[in-house]
């Protein structure tokens, strides 16, 4: 540093020499580090050391930079503080990390803030989001309130009952535009999702940020009891994306012969095609599912419909060597050249 060189330079994926030193558990260069420049400097670079430490469950270094007089809650330039960062999985985004754990209890046990919000959104939120039940768990014994969704995501039905029987309303939506409903879907917590269907929860409400039904999350997250609930509860079963994709397109290229044959009875059109005419067959051909191939073709699905690029089923079952599921085809009557 004293020929000229930054503490502060990152390298292709972000890192400072700041991380390095931490990473190779080198704490006296990492403390080095931190003394150069102004005082103005020194104090942002031990925040972010602070947040750093945290962020990657470094609970020894984040203990001596507490000792040496950093402030527990200090922010950065977005507001963000050390626990803040933790909730949201540390630097890797790790679910569930026992070092991650271990640093919200150091945070904690020095007066860390549980209710600091960034952009509308709570350390809490960000922990259940991940689904870190440890988190979520050490942040309420905190102080820190849990909202319906963040209850609804870790699958915590006693307290959705609880939050609903004082008044939350069922379609609450989050800052991301989330329902409870689509947190319990996509994660596949059956019970929570019944009782917020019961409790009125709207099965059509879409994710303002990714535009995802409740009934598409379950479906990719291949939670069969969740998606014949919501079915049941009047879920769209032809509902599109903006790609003109619907769950039966979804279910089949995964090969969810289940799924498919819930959507199916549940009056799913078979041959529904997306914008680009493909329909659940082809897609389900193109990646082998046979299963599901299987299921569509019993349902009537057309095997010599062609897509705009004048693909279609056998021609893709062909292409991408998928033996099994070109014989089914053939059996039903696919041409060759189609």
């Amino acid at each position: 540093m004293e020929l000229g060189a930054s503490p502060n330079e990152r390298d292709y994926e972000g890192w400072t020499p700041l991380h390095y030193a931490r990473h190779h558990g080198k704490q006296d260069t990492f403390f080095a580090l931190l003394e150069h420049g102004t005082e103005e400097e020194r104090q942002r670079r031990l925040v972010r050391a602070l947040h750093l430490a945290a962020a990657t469950g470094d609970t020894a270094l984040a203990t001596r930079l507490l000792d040496s007089g950093v402030a527990v809650d200090a922010a950065d330039e977005t507001g963000a503080t050390a626990l803040f960062q933790v909730a949201t999985g540390g630097e890797c985004f790790r679910r569930a990390d026992p070092a991650l754990h271990e640093v919200v209890r150091l945070l904690l046990a020095r007066g860390a803030d549980v209710g600091v919000r960034v952009q509308g959104r709570s350390a809490l939120h960000h922990a259940a989001w991940r689904g870190d039940t440890q988190i979520v768990r050490l942040l309420r014994e905190a102080g820190a309130r849990i909202e319906l969704i963040d209850a609804a995501r870790i699958g915590d039905t006693q307290t959705v009952r609880h939050l609903l029987d004082v008044g939350e309303n069922a379609n609450t939506r989050d800052p991301d535009g989330e329902t409870a409903l689509l947190g319990a879907a996509e994660r596949g917590y059956a019970e929570t999702v019944c009782l917020l269907l019961e409790r009125g929860a709207d099965v059509s409400l879409r994710s303002d940020a990714w535009g995802d039904s409740p009934l598409r999350v379950a479906v990719s997250g291949r939670h069969t009891s969740v998606a014949a609930l919501l079915v049941r509860h009047g879920a769209a079963v032809d509902e599109r994306d903006d790609a003109g994709e619907t769950a039966l397109m979804a279910a089949a290229r995964d090969n969810q012969a289940q799924i498919v044959h819930l959507l199916l009875v549940s009056g799913a059109d078979v041959n529904a095609l997306n914008n680009y005419g493909y329909s659940a067959l082809m897609q389900a051909a193109e990646k082998g599912a046979l299963d599901a191939v299987r299921v569509l073709l019993a349902a009537g699905a057309h095997v010599n419909q062609e897509n705009i690029h004048q693909g279609s089923a056998m021609g893709y079952a062909v292409h991408n060597g998928h033996e099994e599921v070109a014989d089914l085809l053939r059996a039903a009557g696919a041409k060759e050249n189609a």
